[in-house]
């Protein structure tokens, strides 16, 4: 997809005795979005703003930093200008890290928001010295569009065709499909991440294992294990009621990202999905956040890793009730999605699906710490969403199996607002499948004895044989039992299918797929 970036100036910034200002330029193909005010914690600013700008070039670790032609093919940071709040975001070019700041208009002094909607801004290699410039000690003005100060000597509107890679393009929406899914939450102490990131600094090694092992032990606090020295690192403050459990993740050194943002945070909150699954961390930093989005493992891009597609409820929403969706995220700020269905009267699990179409396509913002949902234009122009999102090849198997008759419902049970699926699947052996859905259709848990399942767990989406089960109850026979209650005797915990339970890596824990 080639997108064009049209800047009648580059971003300045003019450091003076007495004030600062930083000017971010805007593409203006995308119409007026601008906005002007003076920042009431410029430090804080400065340090997200460098975070923001360090994400971009992430895939350093392993090829060195992007070069200056190879930054020219990179899309910039999107900012959405909102009445109550800024949202820019950025993408790694290796598909790995995602990285959002959200600034309440409140923090800043004579706040002007004169164009609301969404735009790219030049965010060059070279602005990053120009942001160090940034101080306490002076007023700083931020503002995106419509510049204030004339154009600077020698400096000439610029225009750049950026050619996105359709890995690249799917993965950015990936991540907002993504992060509509439910994690297990938890708050710790900025203090309590540095000293793992310090220890990485200090330790390196090539022998393996080495994950980051998430411990969650009832009745004391979660405890960080770093492999393969097997050191721990308790998260004082935290306190765990649940069932033991494990979650093992990977490429942790990415978390060096947040190394400078974190002495300015208040708290962190920490969110997981899984064993080899995204996971996210929102620092709170004064009146702004900034949530670092990462995936199961530095290698595991967003494109390729999870199969998110494969969770979400088969039954989407219609296209005339997702426009319909769509159309009052336009007319509102920000909304929840109970929200969106009592003013709409849609059921709320069509709305859920609606969302999240929404999302994938890249037409709206989704904050998992509030649950409000914005309108957002990524692009332009509409996405060509069917050639983006191919049929996956293990759906592909399942609907052979069911079409062959291959799969039998043994038992359907309902646990509260989750119902869970027994199922006998006939393929090349037979095999003793478990699913949990939601009440919006969302596969919440899968176990499965194939080797595809043995060897990823839920890491890189369900294998066919739970994909079947799972169409199997979407259509039930006849003969399909149906109408169960959960027992004593039923091996199920409602936390795992509702609550993104996290994952145990022992071979024998019938949690691992948890989500």
């Amino acid at each position: 997809m080639d997108i064009t970036l049209n800047y009648p100036r580059p971003t300045t910034v003019a450091a003076g005795t007495e004030a600062t200002s930083l000017e971010l330029a805007a593409n203006d193909g995308r119409g007026v979005v601008a906005f002007r005010g003076r920042a009431q914690h410029p430090l804080v600013l400065r340090q997200l703003l460098l975070a923001l700008h360090a994400t971009i070039p992430a895939a350093s670790q392993r090829r060195g930093w992007l070069g200056d032609e190879e930054w020219r093919t990179t899309l910039d940071p999107i900012v959405s200008v909102y009445p109550d709040q800024l949202v820019f975001e950025a993408f790694s070019n290796d598909t790995s890290c995602y990285a959002r700041l959200t600034a309440p208009v409140s923090a800043f002094d004579d706040a002007t928001v004169s164009g609301t909607g969404t735009t790219n801004i030049d965010f060059s290699w070279d602005l990053r010295p120009l942001l160090q410039q940034l101080r306490s000690t002076t007023p700083t003005m931020l503002t995106i569009g419509a510049p204030t100060t004339p154009l600077p000597l020698g400096a000439d509107p610029t225009a750049r065709q950026v050619a996105l890679p359709e890995a690249w393009l799917k993965s950015f929406l990936q991540v907002q499909g993504a992060l509509t899914m439910r994690p297990f939450t938890f708050t710790v102490r900025p203090v309590d991440l540095l000293s793992i990131i310090a220890y990485l600094d200090e330790h390196f090694t090539r022998q393996s294992p080495q994950g980051m092992r998430y411990v969650f032990s009832p009745g004391g606090p979660l405890k960080v294990v770093l492999e393969p020295w097997e050191a721990t690192f308790p998260l004082r403050g935290t306190f765990y009621t649940g069932y033991e459990r494990v979650v093992r993740l990977w490429g942790r050194r990415r978390l060096a990202l947040l190394r400078d943002v974190l002495p300015y945070a208040d708290r962190v909150t920490v969110a997981v999905l899984g064993r080899g699954l995204p996971h996210l961390y929102i620092c709170h930093c004064g009146p702004y956040r900034l949530m670092l989005a990462l995936s199961g493992w530095a290698a595991n891009d967003w494109e390729m890793g999870s199969g998110f597609d494969l969770l979400a409820a088969f039954q989407g929403a219609t296209a005339e009730r997702t426009a319909r969706v769509g159309d009052f995220l336009q007319a509102h700020t920000a909304v929840r999605a109970d929200e969106v269905a009592a003013a709409t009267g849609i059921d709320a699990g069509e709305v859920d699906r609606a969302l999240f179409q929404l999302s994938r396509a890249g037409r709206v913002l989704y904050d998992p710490l509030t649950n409000d949902y914005r309108a957002r234009d990524l692009f332009g122009a509409p996405l060509d969403l069917e050639r983006l999102f191919v049929s996956d090849p293990r759906l592909e198997e399942a609907q052979a199996l069911i079409e062959g008759g291959k799969v039998v419902v043994r038992g359907v049970t309902s646990s509260g607002a989750s119902t869970k699926v027994l199922a006998l699947v006939h393929a090349d052996i037979d095999y003793t499948v478990t699913v949990g859905i939601d009440e919006n259709g969302r596969l919440r848990y899968g176990k499965c004895q194939c080797t595809f399942f043995r060897m990823n767990r839920m890491s890189r989406g369900p294998c066919e044989h739970i994909l079947a089960t799972r169409l199997a109850f979407d259509t039930p026979s006849p003969s399909d039992p149906v109408g169960a209650t959960a027992t004593d005797d039923d091996d199920w915990d409602e936390d795992d299918a509702t609550n993104a339970a996290v994952d145990d890596d022992d071979e024998d824990d019938t949690d691992d797929a948890s989500f």
